[in-house]
């Protein structure tokens, strides 16, 4: 133990070896003898312990001297090299050391600063009991900017750290008034604008949303929209939500709500996710639209294109009408005179049953015919809803054309058929779908009224195309038309005498059960009208057809 105490110390152990000799020459007896008695030996021990232990307190001393040097060495290397200000000041509140941050922060030189109060450079500091604070500093040349301080006391002095946040306090600002303008954008634009985090409730909400329904903020918070939610449907937008938030994709929905008045209207509504960094949901954004009235004028369009479809149907009919009635007047005329031929076989002596007979089932036969005409230009006239039902196809064919017999025969048009014998029955309304092959026939008669020198040819043929729907063409070999896609358009006719609502209502009637119509050039001359019709799933019991 003395060996590791003396080990390091050899310079005081040297002087302490110089000591001994001044000692013996003091303290030992006789005088100049080197002969040691027991008194002289404890005055040594004493001696030397005194001096064991002044050698240990002055390397304690130096070693502490050290240390606190190498402190002040650190602690000023770490001030000089720290991007923010540090002061030192006194109980005084006298500034008693800065660092190089300072200077640059305040635009003063070192040595101006040095002694000079705190409150020169910052008149808001008050030394509370929160340690850390944002106010006003004081530059040399009297501007002002942010800083965020913070303190600690050691003794009696007080150090400082002070960071200039006026670019953060700039930035903040400018947020702030981002954000204030992005509200006034939300509450000014004619749009119900509402947000929520991903996984919570709505926490803001538009004016003109809370306007429309009657909520306040705390409402939309507190989720009350929940109970506005007509009873039908609630189960499906929340699952709708749900299955949005699931993917964390756009989603839309339309349904009713109950309104301020207590009614409820129909809205639609077009959520979009606000996508982070790293790919997850950071927020949702939502935009309703009140589409009551939209609803009120499809409403009102649907009712307005059945209306024009009776009216395009009478207008086929009316100019069909001298053909009927021509087309009637023949079983007439063929009844009469086979009436009148039976009353001569049943007159003669003996009377000719056999022939009669005959006459009689011609009779029938005709009448048939005319009952059959008839029935055709009723369902033309009907105001009924449409029934959709499995069609055959093949069969509404035969009656268009037996309809149109009369003026295929007067324009000398050769009609020819191309219908595949396996053709499943479609899917539709038979006496719109009646409609639609009248209007086109009719427009192909028409196309070939002018053709001279050329044979005039209408085909039909229709096949399966697929597993869900029928092709069926309609090709004449007339002049043709410029614009094939014009001649949907309402009112737009190339006739001299034509309403132009053909075309336009058959496009109708096919895209409302689900089919395309549209029009082609044929590959010499005329043109070919197309129309696709989804054919029946399920097998049917019965086919409809139009009587």
């Amino acid at each position: 133990m003395v060996t590791s105490l003396f080990l390091g110390r050899k310079e005081s152990l040297f002087a302490i070896g110089l000591l001994l000799i001044p000692f013996d020459y003091l303290f030992l007896q006789p005088r100049f003898s080197f002969a040691m008695t027991s008194h002289s030996v404890e005055r040594l021990a004493v001696f030397v312990g005194a001096m064991l232990f002044a050698t240990e307190l002055i390397h304690a001393k130096k070693q502490s001297d050290r240390s606190r040097l190498q402190g002040e060495m650190e602690f000023r290397a770490l001030a000089e090299t720290c991007p923010d200000c540090i002061l030192i000041v006194s109980d005084q509140q006298l500034i008693r050391f800065l660092n190089p941050a300072a200077v640059k922060m305040f635009g003063y030189s070192q040595e101006e600063l040095l002694g000079i109060p705190i409150s020169r450079l910052l008149p808001e500091l008050a030394f509370s009991l929160s340690q850390t604070e944002e106010f006003l500093a004081l530059h040399k040349n009297g501007s002002r900017f942010h800083v965020e301080s913070s303190w600690g006391q050691f003794a009696d002095k007080t150090t400082i750290f002070l960071r200039d946040v006026t670019d953060r306090k700039s930035m903040q600002a400018q947020l702030e008034a981002s954000e204030a303008s992005l509200r006034l954008t939300l509450d000014t634009i004619p749009g119900l604008v509402y947000s929520r985090p991903p996984d919570g409730e709505l926490d803001y909400a538009n004016r003109h949303l809370m306007d429309f329904f009657g909520f306040t903020l705390e409402d939309v918070k507190r989720g009350v929209w929940r109970d506005g939610l007509h009873p039908d449907e609630t189960e499906f937008v929340l699952s709708k939500m749900k299955e949005g938030a699931a993917l964390g994709k756009p989603y839309t929905f339309d349904c009713r709500h109950r309104l301020e008045d207590g009614t409820y209207g129909w809205i639609h509504s077009a959520v979009e996710p606000l996508i982070g960094p790293d790919g997850q949901v950071v927020r949702w954004y939502g935009l309703i639209t009140d589409i009551g009235a939209w609803k009120k004028a499809e409403e009102s369009l649907r009712q307005t294109q059945t209306r024009l479809a009776i009216a395009s149907r009478i207008a086929v009919a009316s100019e069909l009408a001298a053909s009927i009635v021509h087309e009637i007047s023949q079983p007439l005329a063929a009844m009469v005179a086979n009436g009148q031929s039976s009353l001569r076989w049943l007159g003669t002596n003996p009377p000719n049953h056999d022939n009669a007979k005959a006459a009689a089932e011609r009779i029938v036969r005709d009448g048939k015919d005319a009952t059959e005409i008839i029935q055709g230009l009723r369902n033309l006239f009907k105001r009924a809803e449409p029934q959709k039902s499995a069609v055959a196809l093949r069969k509404i064919v035969g009656e268009v054309l037996a309809l149109l017999q009369p003026r295929t025969q007067k324009e000398g048009v050769r009609t020819k058929l191309q219908i595949a014998p396996d053709l499943p029955p479609m899917l539709g309304d038979p006496i719109q779908l009646q409609q639609v092959l009248l209007n086109l026939v009719s427009n192909a008669i028409d196309a070939m009224h002018s053709v001279v020198g050329r044979s005039k040819n209408l085909m039909i043929r229709a096949r399966r195309i697929d597993d869900n729907s029928i092709l069926t063409e309609i090709e004449d070999s007339g002049t043709g038309v410029l614009d094939h896609e014009k001649i949907f358009e309402t009112f737009f006719t190339t006739k001299e005498n034509g309403m132009g609502m053909g075309l336009s209502v058959c496009r109708t009637i096919v895209t409302a059960h689900g089919g395309r119509l549209w029009a082609s050039p044929a590959f010499t001359s005329g043109t070919v009208f197309s129309f696709t019709i989804p054919i029946e799933t399920e097998t049917p019991e019965e086919v409809i057809t139009p009587t």
